[in-house]
């Protein structure tokens, strides 16, 4: 009898103790109101159906799109090249990837077809779409970060 009417207590305690835990959650967000502009850092941005016109379709803006998808071997194997890019041109272009698992609209309209697929935008205008070679050894890597550079400092 006593038991019976413990219980209740119990599960509320055991709810209220399981909204107590704190779980740690990634809330890093782009600022995108800064002077009415995007502020470029180092950092790749995440590009969104919902941020992609104020990001790219800004004078002088020159924008690199990766399109990825996240378990994709190749995806994997062009991030490091992707961030020292986005290192490397910090500040006068930016650097941004569209999950293609997450953002239809962004891929039917671009149609990256293979992923990693690179796409270069001025203003918003596309201006080049080079093909991803085959292998992605450290030499082909390095030789195709050097063109998707050359595609950037043309621009600038």
């Amino acid at each position: 009898m006593y038991i019976k009417k413990l219980i209740p207590f119990l599960c509320l305690l055991a709810i209220w103790g399981w909204g107590c835990i704190n779980i740690p959650t990634d809330t890093t967000q782009v600022d995108t109101t800064q002077g009415g502009d995007t502020t470029i850092t180092g950092d790749i941005i995440l590009l969104t159906e919902e941020n992609f016109e104020s990001m790219v379709e800004v004078p002088g803006r020159i924008t690199m799109v990766y399109f990825y998808l996240f378990d994709c071997p190749s995806c994997i194997a062009v991030e490091e090249m992707v961030e020292n890019l986005a290192s490397r041109f910090s500040g006068k272009a930016l650097v941004g990837k569209v999950d293609c698992d997450e953002e239809y609209a962004l891929v039917d309209t671009y149609d990256p077809r293979t992923v990693p697929r690179f796409i270069f935008l001025k203003e918003g205008v596309e201006y080049a779409r080079p093909d991803t070679p085959d292998s992605l050894d450290d030499e082909s890597l390095a030789s195709f970060e050097g063109t998707l550079a050359a595609l950037i400092e043309n621009e600038l």
